[in-house]
C-alpha cells in the first residue's frame, strides 16, 4: 500500500473516459479498478446519475486494500464527466 494508485489510468485503461455524453455500467467501473486493487465504493448523484467518487476500503491496520462491503449507491448506469484524481 505505500505506492500510490492511479485510479485514471486505471478506468482509461478499461475505456472508461471523462465524457459528457457517455454511459458507463457501474460494474464496468467496479471491475475495472477491482482487478488491479479491490473492489470500490462508487458514490453518484443527480439523474441521470452521475459519478462523484472513488473510495478504496482497507483493512482495519490500514495495510492492505480489501473489497468494499457496499460497491456503489446507485446500481445502474453513469456518466463519468470529471478526471479521477
Amino acid at each position: 500500500m505505500n505506492g500510490r494508485i492511479n485510479l485514471q489510468e486505471m478506468l482509461m485503461s478499461g475505456g472508461i473516459v471523462p465524457n459528457q455524453t457517455v454511459f458507463y455500467n457501474t460494474n464496468d467501473i467496479i471491475n475495472n479498478i477491482g482487478y488491479a486493487v479491490a473492489k470500490p465504493q462508487l458514490t453518484c448523484n443527480g439523474s441521470p446519475p452521475e459519478f462523484q467518487e472513488i473510495r478504496l476500503c482497507v483493512d482495519l491496520k490500514g495495510n492492505n486494500f480489501i473489497d468494499c462491503q457496499f460497491l456503489v449507491d446507485h446500481i445502474g448506469i453513469l456518466k463519468l464527466t470529471q478526471k479521477v484524481f
